[in-house]
């Protein structure tokens, strides 16, 4: 209920909330420099987001610094095995590039898009799909590419990427994510055998709507000491 600037006449007005199905992840500010080198040593103080288990799943780490997001990505898929692209061959979309083995990271801003309740994606949600040819990793959002670092490991591969703030911005706004702020995210996860999985949201189908979406926070302090937010 609002009143207004007479003192007398009040206003009552519902405003739907978003209230996330799980406990919020954290993204901590970055302790050191990023480099791109594939070795993971700058997310030591971030918690990780994990999808399913030592056998199967994805456990995610996110930090940010100024005007960007570093992400690593650990994927445990024993079945994983790709093959060169047939010659004269194109480059698939990220559209067709999710519905393979891959994993995905959706992230909303300007953060006040991330307390209401929506029913369907918008301009402030952001779709990043990450892959792995036989040779090289792919980060993507529709058709622009980042430089990523990417390697097959003993049961699946690994990644290491930065997100510049400007990829994240809508076309009211720009990305000012910083300690104290928050951003809906959600990982989803396809196999290589088929299996699909996803952080937040119930089950893999419901992932496509950002109210089954979770929350991640921003902070300063270390943050390494927290339990890691489990998955689904």
């Amino acid at each position: 209920t609002f009143t207004a600037a007479d003192g007398e006449t009040q206003i009552s007005e519902t405003v739907p909330v978003f209230i996330p199905r799980r406990t919020p992840g954290t993204i901590p500010r970055a302790k050191v420099p990023f480099k791109l080198d594939g070795k993971f040593d700058e997310f030591e103080n971030a918690p990780a987001f994990v999808i399913g288990d030592d056998k199967i799943g994805v456990s995610a780490r996110i930090t940010y610094d100024k005007n960007v997001l570093n992400v690593a990505l650990d994927v445990k898929d024993p079945d994983f095995n790709p093959q060169p692209p047939a010659k004269g061959q194109k480059r698939l979309t990220p559209d067709k590039l999710a519905e393979a083995e891959s994993v995905e990271l959706i992230v909303t801003s300007p953060t006040k898009q991330t307390f209401t309740a929506r029913n369907d994606p918008g301009e402030a949600d952001h779709r990043f799909v990450f892959c792995m040819d036989d040779k090289q990793a792919y980060v993507m959002k529709a058709n622009r590419k980042f430089n990523a670092s990417g390697a097959k490991t003993p049961g699946g591969y690994a990644f290491e990427t930065q997100i510049t703030f400007d990829a994240l911005r809508d076309k009211r706004e720009v990305c000012d994510f910083d300690s104290g702020k928050s951003t809906r995210i959600e990982l989803r996860f396809i196999a290589a055998g088929g299996k699909k999985l996803c952080w937040a949201a119930p089950d893999f189908a419901a992932s496509s709507s950002p109210d089954n979406w979770g929350l991640a926070n921003f902070v300063e302090e270390d943050a390494g000491k927290s339990p890691p937010p489990a998955g689904k």
